[in-house]
């Protein structure tokens, strides 16, 4: 795949990746009352996904590149809502006040006490990244998936330009 495919790919990858977080806080948000519209937003993840993989495969005519626009419209999503949530939940715990409710609770008296806390906060930022890269991994391979299906059905509505040959 060329470079001016693979930044088509991208291209729509972040505009539909892009729209997606969007809609997806916005009903989050709107509806958050109502347990059933909360499946809503994350659904728009899968539109986007697929809708990629249309347009991606309808421009080059393959259905990898659908494949890879919805790969791009994952890892976008991903970024997005993940900045997002850290956003929030970083302003919650501020304005709640926890952070100096925490450092009350530490006692940091002796060198074995220091070192528990160490040891704890280690393990606790090993399982966090581990279970934040399989997050990645799952959430690439799902967008892909559901790329490469919407390219299958964008490729068959390719039309290939003919040259003619007189």
């Amino acid at each position: 795949m060329n470079m001016q495919k693979w930044s088509l790919t991208r291209k729509l990858g972040f505009i539909l990746g892009s729209v997606s977080t969007i809609s997806s806080i916005v009903l989050n948000v709107t509806f958050s009352d109502l347990h059933i519209f909360i499946k809503a937003g994350d659904m728009s993840f899968f539109a986007a996904c697929f809708i990629g993989g249309i347009l991606a495969a309808q421009q080059i005519g393959r259905a990898k590149a659908g494949g890879n626009a919805g790969l791009w419209a994952s890892l976008y999503y991903l970024l997005f809502t993940s900045i997002y949530t850290a956003i929030v939940a970083l302003l919650q715990f501020v304005v709640f006040h926890q952070i100096p409710a925490i450092f009350k609770q530490i006692d940091l008296s002796g060198p074995a006490t220091f070192l528990d806390i160490i040891v704890t906060l280690t393990i606790a930022a090993v399982a966090l990244i581990s279970v934040v890269g399989f997050a990645i991994a799952v959430n690439a391979v799902i967008g892909w998936c559901v790329g490469a299906l919407g390219g299958l059905v964008g490729k068959s509505q390719y039309h290939k330009k003919v040259i003619s040959q007189y």
